[in-house]
């Protein structure tokens, strides 16, 4: 055990296991950034702290600069000649893409060196690009009085260069970064960086602008990109296009309408996009609550149901898992003043277990989030409801064969009790099932075992017909017709 001491003259056997990088890859993920574009260059300084008001004796301030000058032979050797570190005290020269970025070829990006106080003269700085993978200007030049001085680094090729900037006047430091050169942008990717999921109110500007980043698998930014934006729901956005900083981002001022609140963002040229979304209020539509199976409109007391809108979940989408939640990620469904169980929620789609014992009859449906309730709906509620889960776009119902059985999935079969099988509830009323309109023997329906409002049908059909239709008849009411798998 962990908190056991040391034990003297314990043994212990076991098989050596090899473990490979792949799966090292596989559990924590890839390194980002890569060896392709990993900095290279470190600066270091060595501190002598001594008493206030004495002086330090000059042969430990002489030990002290040996051990500072023999760390660079030191470092680059640790490193397999890999990186090199500098310890001596310059001024500070920086390069604004530090310490890697990248650019498209055929493409120009904006960069800048700088300095931290004022230039006392003009100071001019030579640049290098090392591989030609990229194209820099020969020199720029930090004003008198200036900070900092702007250029354009090209891509010319495919690959990865290292950017040098060296002033000409040897008390600065030399300022190194990596460049990744990209053929194109289908290695890109746009991440949401702030503004997304902010609360909404119609026709006014969100306090905060959704910021982008445009960056690839190293997570290095691109500067100098332009990334389109277009606002759903009736809202607007300024500016309609904006280009990527020297940080990679782009940012934009958002007005959401009365609608979807999404913001979708585009790399201009690519389809390369991110989505932001807005708190706005829930809106359920009338008559859009709905069998979660058949899609008939209404809802049977303990079956699964499905309500349509917009902004229904303020921007989440999530998995409800049983035992069902009442509340899934600041969502709630009120069903006849009631809160329901949560299978999913999205801000179009929310599937929802209605309660066993809700009366039949007309009922008021809302939902809440973070944003606010919606307008309160009308919906139907009946103690059958029959429907048969089913693919849409090949008709075939939810079923699976046992030989001569078929397991037919479905929901809104009504009331359930005890079986006389420990752990299933069976239908107090037993449906009825036809094929190509001829019933068949059902010898169960309930319950599925762990999915609540899932109900299981087991009909003996020892032959079907190629392409037969099947269907359900529950409490006088029928339920869709799906094709037998």
């Amino acid at each position: 055990a962990a908190s056991c001491l040391p034990v003297p003259g314990a043994s212990f056997d076991g098989e050596r296991r090899e473990v490979t990088i792949e799966e090292i890859i596989a559990a924590e993920g890839r390194l980002a950034p890569d060896h392709t574009v990993s900095q290279r260059t470190y600066r270091f300084a060595f501190i002598f702290i001594i008493g206030s008001g004495t002086e330090p004796p000059a042969a430990q301030v002489e030990q002290i600069d040996n051990y500072r000058r023999e760390f660079e032979t030191f470092f680059r050797r640790s490193t397999g000649e890999q990186a090199s570190a500098e310890t001596t005290l310059k001024r500070s020269l920086k390069l604004s893409i530090f310490p890697a970025a990248g650019v498209l070829a055929g493409n120009s990006s904006p960069a800048t060196v700088s300095i931290a106080t004022p230039a006392p003269a003009p100071l001019t700085v030579l640049l290098r690009a090392g591989s030609g993978a990229a194209a820099v200007p020969a020199s720029v030049t930090i004003p008198q009085s200036g900070r900092q001085a702007s250029f354009l680094i090209t891509g010319v090729r495919e690959g990865v260069d290292r950017i040098t900037a060296e002033a000409a006047d040897s008390r600065y430091e030399r300022a190194t970064a990596a460049l990744q050169v990209l053929a194109g942008t289908s290695a890109l990717k746009l991440e949401i960086v702030s503004g997304d999921g902010q609360l909404a109110v119609p026709g006014q500007v969100l306090r905060e602008p959704v910021a982008v980043r445009v960056v690839d698998r190293n997570n290095l930014p691109y500067p100098g990109l332009a990334v389109n934006a277009s606002a759903a729901g009736g809202g607007n956005v300024t500016p309609a296009s904006a280009v990527t900083d020297a940080a990679g981002q782009a940012r934009f001022l958002w007005t959401p309408g009365d609608g979807e609140n999404r913001l979708t963002l585009s790399l201009a040229g690519s389809t390369v996009s991110a989505t932001a979304a807005a708190m706005g209020r829930p809106a359920v539509a009338q008559g859009a609550v709905v069998n979660a199976a058949s899609f008939e409109s209404g809802v049977a007391a303990g079956g699964l149901a499905t309500v349509f809108g917009t902004n229904l979940a303020a921007g989440a989408a999530r998995q409800g898992l049983p035992p069902l939640p009442t509340e899934l990620a600041g969502v709630r469904v009120l069903l006849g003043g009631r809160a329901a169980p949560l299978l999913y929620v999205s801000d179009r789609q929310i599937n929802f277990l209605a309660p066993a014992d809700l009366a039949p009859g007309p009922a008021e449906i809302a939902v809440s989030t973070r944003a606010g309730a919606s307008v309160p709906a009308v919906v139907t509620v009946r103690e059958y409801q029959p429907g048969i889960f089913f693919d849409f776009a090949s008709g075939r119902g939810a079923i699976l064969r046992r030989g001569e059985f078929l397991e037919i999935y479905a929901t809104g079969l009504g009331p359930v009790r005890d079986s006389t099988v420990p752990g299933l509830q069976e239908t107090v009323l037993k449906p009825a099932v036809f094929v190509d309109g001829v019933p068949v023997e059902v010898p169960f329906s309930g319950l599925a075992p762990g999915f609540p409002g899932l109900y299981q049908v087991n009909a003996r059909v020892p032959a079907p017909a190629s392409g037969a239709r099947l269907w359900i008849e529950a409490g006088g009411l029928r339920s869709n017709s799906v094709a037998i798998p």
